[in-house]
């Protein structure tokens, strides 16, 4: 029980200190566009081509912690207009809320993000993910540790930033794996859709319209390879969605490139980034 309690003490004090520091993050002034999501928007989104941008998205990230992340940033940063969330087919499946309650996969979220999470997305974690929790504790708390003295933008985990990758590896291999990895089991029945990214969707486009935020959903280029094995009820939903809310969505799924400018099946390299981001500047100054 002391050991417990001492535990439980030191942790809290830690992450009071770390929260203090983190809760006053300012950027740069001149940042007007935060571009979010996962490695979607990651890599498709360049932001020194875009003016005024940081691309702040992260692999695999679940809405839970974009949502999190975004409400910190513009609570202290008012001079941010616009908010870029990329949303696509695969954001809708379950494997989504495997980074959220699955042991294996939160060990990289928790230490990531926690020091950001509100009181209800804390309980909902632990909640329903105690076991991980605790074998990840270590980890979480070395994770909530390191803001305590965060000075420079990427000493703060839950920032992102645009991967530039030269790599060029789109062939039926990588379109299998992502496809499986997005909406299939490894029964190779389909997955069903998630339980929490609509809600926290939902939720971000409500904290967007309260700070008076303009938010912009798109949906990155797709290899034509990639989209013609998606499920059909993930492209019908996807649908639904955009019939449903009165929201701007930017649907470049089709968004045609050279050959030479994918990463793989679902992700743009660097020079296809260069493209599609000239492209965006282009379209929002239309």
């Amino acid at each position: 029980m002391i050991l417990v309690i001492t535990v439980a003490g030191t942790f809290g004090i830690v992450f009071m200190l770390s929260y203090q520091h983190v809760s006053k993050l300012k950027l740069d002034n001149d940042i007007h566009t935060i571009i979010c999501g996962d490695s979607h928007t990651q890599t498709a989104l360049n932001d020194s081509i875009i003016p005024n941008s940081l691309n702040i998205a992260h692999s695999s990230e679940h809405y839970l912690y974009t949502y999190n992340v975004l409400k910190l940033l513009l609570r202290n940063n008012r001079q941010i207009r616009t908010v870029i969330l990329g949303f696509s087919y695969h954001n809708l499946s379950s494997f989504y809320d495997d980074y959220l309650f699955d042991e294996d996969k939160t060990q990289y979220m928790y230490p990531r993000y926690f020091t950001v999470l509100d009181a209800e997305a804390m309980s909902l974690l632990v909640s329903n993910n105690f076991g991980g929790f605790l074998t990840d504790l270590k980890n979480t708390y070395h994770g909530v540790y390191r803001h305590i003295n965060a000075r420079e933008l990427l000493d703060y985990s839950f920032i992102g930033w645009f991967y530039q990758s030269d790599r060029n590896y789109k062939n039926d291999s990588t379109v299998s794996r992502a496809i499986k990895e997005h909406y299939f089991n490894d029964d190779q029945s389909m997955q069903g859709f998630s339980a929490f990214q609509l809600i926290y969707l939902d939720r971000i486009i409500e904290l967007c319209r309260l700070h008076d935020v303009r938010l912009i959903l798109i949906n990155s280029p797709l290899s034509k390879e990639y989209r013609a094995r998606v499920p059909e009820e993930f492209i019908d939903r996807f649908n639904e969605f955009a019939k449903s809310h009165d929201q701007q969505l930017l649907d470049y799924h089709d968004f045609e490139v050279p050959e030479r400018c994918w990463g793989d099946g679902d992700h743009l390299n660097s020079s296809g980034a260069k493209i599609f981001s000239a492209y965006i500047v282009e379209s929002m100054h239309d």
